[in-house]
């Protein structure tokens, strides 16, 4: 890790000189344990094939607690070679959050549609039903 600015204080609770050259912590020694494995495929894959990252992943926050980041970054290369990589690391602590929002209110809507539309199915059935005896009553009454 070369120059470091910005809110890294604010994001997750370290001294960004503490990071700079592994001073004190590692930035990969600081990303989650369950995250390093995709987030190394993920920046390898996109040097791969020459595109740019973005993804989200956690970190450890110097309060023993998980920050979620969003980084994009790519590979620079001179003279044919990797010669660093570099990037743009925020909160996604906020989006994260919206995002688990949006899938409990879409499981919410699917159970709600789900039990709708079981009750519209016994509310066809009921109707089935009773069309057929009015249909049972005047077949009788015309008989």
């Amino acid at each position: 890790m070369e120059p470091m600015i910005g809110g890294v204080n604010a994001i997750m609770g370290y001294d960004p000189d503490d990071i700079i050259g592994n001073k004190v912590h590692s930035f990969v020694g600081l990303t989650h344990d369950d995250d390093k494995e995709r987030a190394f495929a993920t920046v390898d894959a996109a040097i791969e094939r020459g595109e740019p990252w973005d993804m989200v992943y956690r970190m450890k926050h110097a309060n023993g607690g998980v920050a979620w980041i969003r980084e994009r970054g790519s590979a620079v290369f001179e003279n044919g070679e990797l010669s660093h990589l570099q990037g743009l690391v925020v909160s996604a602590d906020e989006e994260v959050a919206a995002q688990a929002d949006l899938e409990k209110l879409l499981n919410e809507t699917q159970t709600a549609n789900g039990e709708i539309i079981d009750l519209t199915k016994k509310i066809t059935g009921s109707i089935r039903q009773l069309t057929m005896l009015a249909i049972n009553a005047r077949i009788e009454a015309g008989r």
